[in-house]
């Protein structure tokens, strides 16, 4: 079922396309010359791009109007052009009659001239056998004419014209089976695209918020107001030569700057908590009352500090270890006092 589904679009664009642009071709290399060919296949070609876009334009609906009605009228011209010409021959069947009686009468009173040359001398057999063999198609025709009625033409037909009506509508179904494989083609590209999109887009984010350079294993030391020690973070060891740490201002009233290692630690929670709950930095932000940017600044503390850039005030970093459990309200409050 798999295969099916995976390759019957396909067989359904190739084989539609294929017969659409037999009866295109020939259409418009009657009207338009050994041009003809060009014409029909970049019809083809624009209507398969404007129907693989996501959206549906008026302007492809007419694209496809165009495309369709070379083969359409292809199909059925026998069928008009044998209606035609059945109106022909009913209008000037009276008048091919008339004109066969004349022609009968005419030949007739030929042949008794004839035969009464023949009576007085000789050489008269030929002319007679000739106007015999022309009496005789005379009225065969005229037989032959006066015994099919008017409406012949669309009762000996039928059959004929049921097969091209037939033949259009089985193109028009055609039709409708290409847009449909191309649509069913393009969503699977578009959704794939938008899926490896995704899936980059959160690796490129994990590897910014990942720490550029820690040590594996290593067990967090306690320091004042922290109400436990801070999970051991592991991550791939580089090869940098860490920078010395900028000290980040002291708060009047409060424990001092927080070491880089805690707040990296603190910023990999961060990380770990929106991966697992698959939150956005803005609805994290929202929930729990801190600034986007502030979070942003948290996430690249290091490099903000080996690039004597701003980073988060002390403050900042303390309320979001406190939703974490790094720090403990009440005292952060009480030193604040």
């Amino acid at each position: 079922m798999e295969l099916v589904e995976r390759y019957l679009p396909w067989l359904v664009l190739i084989g539609g396309i294929g017969l659409l642009q037999y009866h295109g071709v020939m259409f418009w290399s009657e009207y338009v010359g050994s041009s003809g060919i060009f014409w029909s296949v970049l019809l083809e070609l624009l209507a398969l791009w404007l129907w693989s876009l996501p959206r549906v334009s008026l302007q492809t609906i007419v694209v496809t109007a165009v495309l369709l009605s070379g083969p359409f009228y292809y199909i059925t011209k026998p069928l008009i052009e044998g209606d035609e010409l059945a109106a022909q021959e009913a209008e000037s069947r009276p008048e091919r009659i008339a004109l066969l009686q004349k022609d009968i009468a005419r030949l007739e009173a030929s042949l008794q001239t004839y035969d009464g040359n023949s009576e007085k001398r000789g050489g008269w057999a030929e002319y007679i056998e000739n106007t015999h063999k022309r009496l005789d198609d005379r009225n065969r025709r005229l037989d032959e004419l006066l015994a099919t009625p008017n409406n012949s033409a669309t009762v000996l037909t039928w059959q004929r014209k049921a097969v091209i009506v037939m033949q259009a509508v089985a193109l028009i179904l055609f039709q409708f089976g290409v847009v449909r494989a191309i649509r069913t083609l393009s969503r699977r590209h578009y959704k794939s695209k938008t899926s490896s999109g995704q899936a980059e887009t959160e690796a490129e984010t994990v590897e910014r918020a990942a720490p550029r350079q820690s040590v594996a294993s290593m067990p967090m030391p306690m320091i004042p107001g922290i109400s436990k020690a801070i999970p051991t973070v592991e991550v791939v060891e580089t090869k940098e030569t860490p920078p010395q740490e900028a000290a980040s201002p002291a708060i009047e009233g409060d424990e001092g700057p927080i070491p880089t290692e805690v707040v990296e630690a603190i910023a990999n929670q961060l990380v770990s908590h929106l991966a697992s709950n698959g939150l956005s930095a803005r609805q994290f932000a929202d929930e729990h009352g801190f600034n986007q940017r502030d979070l942003s600044l948290i996430r690249n503390h290091r490099r903000n500090l080996e690039e004597q850039k701003r980073t988060a005030t002390d403050s900042t970093i303390r309320r979001l270890g406190e939703v974490f459990g790094v720090f403990e309200p009440t005292e952060r409050e009480g030193a604040a006092a």
